[in-house]
This record gives C-alpha cells, sequence and structure tokens, in this order.
C-alpha cells in the first residue's frame, strides 16, 4: 500500500514515501514491486542558480532527481549499465501507462499527466480521458531543486489568455540516416538480438529502436541508438516561446521557474536550474 507524508521547515520540504504506486502495478523489467522507505528534501523556496547544473555535474544520470505529486521517485530520462548502457527508458519502451518501472525501487522517468491528477487517483488511470487541453496543466511534482514540475500547457500571461503547447529543444545527434518517419523496429536493420529492443553490447551489436524524437528542429520518429541517452541528444537552443529551455522549463508568467513535460527527449528535465543540496546517486538495473 502506498504511504506518502510531507513535512515543511522554514527552509525545506521532506517528502517521506514508500515508492509504491497508486495504480495497478504491471511488471514490465525482471525487477520485483519492493517498498523503498526515503525522504526526498528539496528547498521550499527555490532560487535560480547563476548556472544549471548538468548531467553528472548535480544532475543525477542514475537516481532519484525529484518526485512526483503521488510521492514516486522521479529520475532522469537514464536507464542503468545494462543491457541498454545509461539509454532511453522512453523511447526504449520499458516504462507503464503512467512512465514508470521497477529498478532497486519504483521510479518514473516521465509523468503521464492523466495518472497524477485527482481523477487519476484510481486502480487503471491510463484508462481515463485524456487532459483538457484547454486548461493549463497542473503541478505534477517537484524537482530535487525546489521547482515545480508541470504538464506540457502553460499560460502564456499572467491572465492566461490562451495555452502554450512546449516542445523540448533537445535533438537527437545519432539518428540513423534513412529513418526519418520510421513506423516500427524493423525499419532499424538491427542484429537478431536486437528484436526486442534491447541491447546485447558484449556482442558489439549496435542495436537502434524506432521512436518519437526530434532531429534538425523536425518532430518526427527515427531509428535511435537504444544507449547513451544523454550522448546521443543535445540541447539546441531555438527561437519561439514553445521551446524550452537546456533544462526542460521556462520562466513562468508570474516570474516563478519550472519545468514542463515534453514528449520527446528529457521529458521532464535535462539539468537542475536551480540548486539541489540533497541528491542522491543511484545504480541498479533500472535508472
Amino acid at each position: 500500500m502506498p504511504r506518502l507524508s510531507v513535512e515543511c521547515t522554514e527552509t525545506e520540504v521532506r517528502v517521506t514515501t514508500n515508492d509504491i504506486p497508486h495504480y495497478t502495478y504491471i511488471a514490465l523489467t525482471p525487477n520485483a514491486l519492493v517498498e523503498n522507505n526515503v525522504t526526498h528534501v528539496f528547498p521550499r523556496f527555490p532560487q535560480v542558480a547563476a548556472e544549471p547544473s548538468r548531467i553528472n555535474e548535480g544532475f543525477p544520470q542514475l537516481g532519484s532527481a525529484g518526485v512526483t505529486n503521488t510521492g514516486l521517485s522521479l529520475n532522469a530520462a537514464s536507464e542503468g549499465p545494462t543491457p541498454d548502457p545509461y539509454g532511453d527508458p522512453v523511447a526504449n519502451g520499458i516504462l507503464d501507462a503512467c512512465g514508470g518501472h521497477t529498478g532497486m525501487d519504483y521510479h518514473n522517468h516521465t509523468i503521464i499527466e492523466k495518472c497524477f491528477t485527482s481523477s487519476g487517483l484510481v486502480a487503471e488511470p491510463w484508462n481515463n480521458p485524456d487532459p483538457d487541453p484547454s486548461q493549463p496543466s497542473p503541478i505534477l511534482g517537484y524537482a530535487l531543486d525546489g521547482f515545480p514540475v508541470y504538464g506540457n500547457r502553460g499560460c502564456a500571461d499572467e491572465a492566461c489568455s490562451r495555452l502554450i503547447q512546449f516542445q523540448s529543444s533537445w535533438e537527437n545527434n545519432s539518428a540513423m540516416a534513412g529513418t526519418l518517419g520510421c513506423e516500427s523496429n524493423s525499419a532499424c536493420n538491427n542484429a537478431a538480438v536486437c528484436d526486442d529492443g534491447r541491447d546485447m553490447n558484449n556482442a558489439g551489436n549496435d542495436c537502434h529502436v524506432c521512436a518519437p524524437t526530434v532531429v534538425d528542429g523536425v518532430h518526427t520518429t527515427a531509428c535511435i541508438p537504444t544507449e547513451y541517452g544523454f550522448e546521443t541528444n543535445e540541447y539546441v537552443a531555438k527561437q519561439g516561446e514553445t521551446y524550452l529551455d537546456e533544462c526542460n522549463g521556462r520562466i513562468q508568467p508570474d516570474g516563478s521557474y519550472g519545468y514542463h513535460i515534453t514528449s520527446t527527449f528529457p521529458y521532464w528535465a535535462g539539468c537542475f536550474r536551480g540548486t539541489a543540496t540533497n541528491v542522491r546517486g543511484g545504480g541498479g538495473g533500472g535508472g
């Protein structure tokens, strides 16, 4: 059974949880669903830092980088060392319908909005209708630097006179030539060991998966490597209010900072825009 408690001090928020989802667990990895009693601590009044904390420079490639509004650990878009070293778990298709799976604990790598709203507090929230596109997304979690994580829709101004649907500014730099617009992994010309989307690196295989991505500024599908997601994707600054910054966030209309969920890498955060003081590294089968 899920357990969650929240305590606020003058300077910190402490979220204590057992990392058990409120929805029906569906096994997608060999790892069992087990309780993981953990306390996430982050600033109550976060501040934008002079420079972002990037991957492995304060932003953890493995382990928790945030927490959902239901108390689940929220990890970056990177998996463990095997079988696809530091691969993109969303593109590799190893997450459930709410964006999570088990590793050494149950954790999310993205947040599916309809699973984390009040109407989503049911056994199978993936069967709920999609969120109302005419309304801004709510807060779905918090990064460990204290800034909120919203869904992919936000207000253009304080009056919310119109909505913006946000896009990541990260692009894949290693897509297989000739595979843009692919519809399945069969387009990727994988070796037989890659047929299920998993890599056998000790055999020297170069495995790819057909997945949504951005190539040369175009949202498309392509055959992309199953491993090293933060090396095979890069931030490319873009003009326009639709596009998010390097950390996958923006300055909100009220002047505060917040991250947004996007449909492509890094899905919720590519770095910390504030300062996280209680980051724990992670490992194991699931990143």
